[in-house]
């Protein structure tokens, strides 16, 4: 057996001791600090634990950035209805045995401070045409200019009333133009069956107030007699549009912003005559006839006019016919000849 000294244990034991006592001294807290004399030591429970989160302080106030509101657009101005002033809203003539054309000319003037310019000028039926400068047509305040109108007479007699529609920056004005063609005897009011007789000054009249409140025709006593009362009493479509429609859209002195219905221009359901009838068409001379917008027709009426257009004003489609067939040519017929069989 070996022989342990003495010596080295103790040297073993006393640096053992030594590290020991150094890891206690790192791992344990600091000491506390004295109590001050005089101080009971009890009263040191009575003593609030330091506070560890500090109390927030009030926000620093930033100014909100400041917001600059436009100032609302200036409503465009209103059209200024006396901006042009015509020679005439209606003119007459009475050709010679044999003439082709009646002519007219309005002449009109610019009486505004401003310019005013002609966008569109249309005509009730293609017989009559207009001479126009290139389109739009501008007109400077204080000028004057003339409008050539035409009507064809070739193939007419008797007395023909057209209308000229002239849209402008100004409004819309509305030229009647009357020519007595010889061949037939001159009258002096037009007369649509079932209605009272009207004369032309009376049509204008009742032209322009439509322009400006297209449910006047309802509203006026004097127009609902024609556009209104007949529909009271009636159930069916063929009367419906025979009483309230026709009266304008069938007449010979329809306006030019009245369309012909018997032409339309593509297909149309139930639910399109609906609509056009029940709320017309604002910015126009189409009225509203429902009951909701002050026209005479309720939903039976309605749905009654509706049917009868739908099935009455569709557009005609013309099928072209076949073409023949090509004629054949008798092409050479190239004989084989087959192998003799052995």
């Amino acid at each position: 057996m070996r022989t342990i000294h003495f010596a080295t244990v103790l040297v073993t034991l006393f640096a053992g001791a030594s590290l020991a006592a150094s890891a206690l001294a790192q791992a344990a807290p600091p000491p506390l600090p004295p109590v001050p004399s005089g101080l009971n030591p009890t009263a040191l429970l009575a003593i609030p634990a330091p506070t560890l989160v500090q109390p927030l302080t009030a926000p620093i106030p930033v100014p909100a950035p400041a917001i600059t509101i436009p100032a609302p657009a200036a409503p465009p101005a209103p059209a200024n209805p006396n901006a042009l002033i015509w020679d005439a809203e209606m003119k007459e003539a009475s050709p010679a045995v044999g003439e082709a054309a009646a002519n007219y000319t309005f002449w009109f003037t610019n009486t505004s401070s401003k310019e005013v310019v002609i966008n569109a000028v249309r005509t009730s039926c293609g017989c009559t045409s207009i001479k126009l400068p290139t389109m739009p047509w501008h007109i400077p305040p204080g000028t004057n200019s003339p409008l050539e109108v035409s009507i064809d007479l070739r193939g007419k007699s008797g007395v023909i009333s057209k209308a000229v529609t002239v849209d402008s920056t100004a409004g819309i004005k509305s030229l009647i133009i009357k020519v007595n063609i010889p061949g037939g005897a001159p009258q002096t009011a037009m007369q649509i069956p079932g209605h009272p007789a009207m004369h032309d000054a009376d049509r204008l009249k009742n032209m322009q107030s439509a322009l400006g409140d297209r449910q006047v025709v309802f509203k006026d006593a004097k127009c609902a007699t024609c556009h209104a009362d007949p529909a009271k009493t009636l159930a069916g479509g063929p009367q419906l549009y025979t009483a309230v429609c026709g009266i304008c859209h069938d007449s010979v002195q329809r306006a030019a912003l009245v369309p012909d219905l018997k032409a339309p221009k593509h297909e149309t359901d139930i639910d399109y005559w609906k609509q056009w009838i029940t709320y017309g068409k604002a910015g126009s001379m189409m009225p509203a006839f429902g009951k909701a917008d002050g026209g005479p027709l309720n939903d039976q009426q309605i749905a009654a006019l509706a049917d009868y257009c739908v099935k009455t004003f569709q557009p005609v489609h013309v099928v072209a016919p076949a073409a023949a067939p090509a004629p054949t040519t008798n092409a050479a017929i190239q004989i084989i000849p087959q192998p003799k069989a052995n």
